[in-house]
């Protein structure tokens, strides 16, 4: 609730309303949006601010959708010109936040490709080291233990 309350405030007083008036449907919202607060605590400060403004903008246009469906506007042009500046702006948010990833696939992909390297060149240490260890003598206490 407490990243609700810094940067959904709005969404955080609804939700303390609903704890109260119905606390059912309180815990079936929590347990909707579990994963998305999750999504945003585990991640990196500048994925975090990309994730709640993209949350935010979302609210926005679901708002003014709601708006436009429950007057029974036919003005879907106007609609359409208040939404095109959100939806643009969802956009690049969300390319960003596939940039960020790719990003960090490649990052973690070219340390596994060092890592590779490294052992393919130290293959023989590695096998020597293996096979001492797999025929050193030990002591009783020191043995593998049997099933």
């Amino acid at each position: 609730m407490e990243v609700l309350e810094k940067h959904f405030p709005e969404m955080h007083e609804r939700l303390s309303a609903l704890r109260i008036s119905d606390p059912e449907e309180f815990q079936r919202r929590i347990r909707r949006l579990r994963p998305f607060v999750l999504r945003i605590l585990q991640a990196d400060p500048e994925t975090r601010e990309l994730l709640i403004e993209d949350h935010k903008i979302q609210m926005q246009i679901d708002e003014k959708l709601k708006a436009f469906h429950a007057g029974g506007s036919t003005d879907a042009a106007g609609m359409q010109n208040e939404l095109r500046p959100l939806l643009d702006k969802q956009f690049d948010l969300r390319m960003e936040k596939h940039r960020r990833l790719i990003a960090d696939i490649e990052k973690r992909l070219q340390s596994q490709k060092t890592a590779l390297d490294k052992r393919l060149a130290a293959k023989s240490k590695l096998i020597d080291s293996r096979l001492q260890e797999l025929t050193r003598e030990r002591s009783d206490e020191m043995r593998w233990p049997e099933p």
